[in-house]
């Protein structure tokens, strides 16, 4: 959001330079509609809260069962290094059932 804002800015004046209303223009409103974007981040923050519900339960889930096979909790846990305490019938099981979901 903040880069995006940016190169609007340097675009927008870069195209006062060489003064070419193309390129003013929609930079120009591309800068004023990320200063709004920032401006209302700045008025309302997203809660952690919010943050932790829009994963949703299906990935809780996911990660207590990955934290049950000896995983980190931040992927869907079958990552074959990480389940060196499974034969490869088992690994090649659980792959299928990820895809299946």
């Amino acid at each position: 959001m903040v880069t995006n804002t940016a190169a609007s800015i340097f675009w927008t004046a870069y195209g006062f330079s060489i003064m070419d209303y193309f390129q003013i223009f929609p930079n120009g409103i591309g800068a004023l509609l990320g200063f709004v974007q920032i401006f209302l981040m700045l008025i309302f923050p997203r809660k952690e809260e919010e943050e932790q519900s829009m994963r949703g339960p299906k990935d809780a889930e996911d990660d207590k069962y990955e934290l049950e096979m000896g995983g980190s909790g931040r992927s869907n846990g079958l990552i074959k290094d990480e389940m060196s305490d499974f034969d490869d019938d088992k690994w090649e099981i659980n792959m299928r059932n990820a895809f299946m979901k």
